[in-house]
């Protein structure tokens, strides 16, 4: 069978996920293959019906079937991988903030798990969450900071009041009268960039700031690299990948990871990890 071919074969399958073409949802999904170099999509043959297509990761990455696409090795986890039989327990989801360097790197939760919040520069000045769209038939998941497939979802936070439960030994009727709520604070829009902290060593073979990053869909954000006079954008594929590709600043301007922009060597920082 050779890459865009139709799959037929059951043993060419992952054991633990059936793919399938007849849903709107399941056509929206692409499923994982035995071989996690490559991934099953549901393509339209003859106009009237949809059939599994095997089609290849690129890059040397691996596909993922959780976060619905291909990412470095090192992140790479089992389709199959054994799923906790006791679920994590629900916290009180954190609020969103563009303070600090690692506000702005990291994504936020929004009440409705199809979306998430992402720090944007704005036209006006600062940095604010800004509501992004999960891809159809994804939802987010805070802990794996992606948009995830529903059937490997479940709540991890709520932004509703917490309410603890009886503890063991009680024989009286437990007490209804509850704490008093802390007020979550309001993330206030810095109208300048902080000086941003030393980022946190990684272990070995992990993404660092810097690097090429690892594209997700429709990913607006603009990266550094180690060219400072240069930066990666994010950039759609054929295959419905995004890979992203090194662009030049113009002339005596360095990327400022912050701002989002070229800016004069006398107001660029430097963002990237110590080599």
């Amino acid at each position: 069978m050779t890459s865009g071919g139709s799959v037929t074969g059951l043993a060419e399958r992952v054991d633990c996920v059936t793919p399938s073409c007849v849903t709107a949802e399941d056509r929206d999904t692409l499923w994982p293959f035995e071989d996690p170099n490559f991934f099953l999509q549901c393509m339209p043959v003859g106009g009237v019906s949809w059939e599994l297509m095997r089609e290849p990761c690129q890059g040397r990455r691996l596909f993922h079937f959780a976060r619905q696409q291909c990412i470095a090795p090192a992140n790479w986890e089992s389709t199959c991988l054994d799923q906790p039989t006791d679920p994590l327990p629900v916290t009180r989801c954190p609020v969103a903030q563009c303070a600090t360097p690692q506000d702005v790197e990291r994504l936020w939760p929004d009440p409705d798990p199809a979306r998430f919040l992402q720090c944007i520069p704005q036209a006006t000045g600062g940095i604010a969450p800004v509501p992004q769209e999960c891809a159809a038939g994804l939802l987010y998941s805070d802990r794996a900071q992606a948009c995830i497939v529903r059937s490997r979802w479940s709540m991890e936070c709520t932004f509703d009041e917490l309410t603890p439960g009886p503890t063991g030994g009680d024989t009286d009727q437990p007490s209804t009268t509850p704490t008093t709520p802390t007020t979550p604070t309001t993330p206030t829009t810095p109208t300048t960039p902080t000086t941003p902290t030393t980022p946190t060593t990684t272990g070995p073979g992990e993404w660092q700031l810097c690097q090429p990053p690892i594209c997700e869909r429709e990913d607006p954000r603009l990266y550094p690299s180690t060219i400072r006079s240069s930066f990666y954008q994010c950039v759609p594929l054929p295959n419905g990948f995004w890979e992203p590709q090194l662009r030049p600043c113009a002339s005596g301007t360095l990327f400022h990871y912050v701002l989002q922009l070229c800016v004069f060597p006398a107001d660029w920082e430097n963002f990237c990890p110590d080599p």
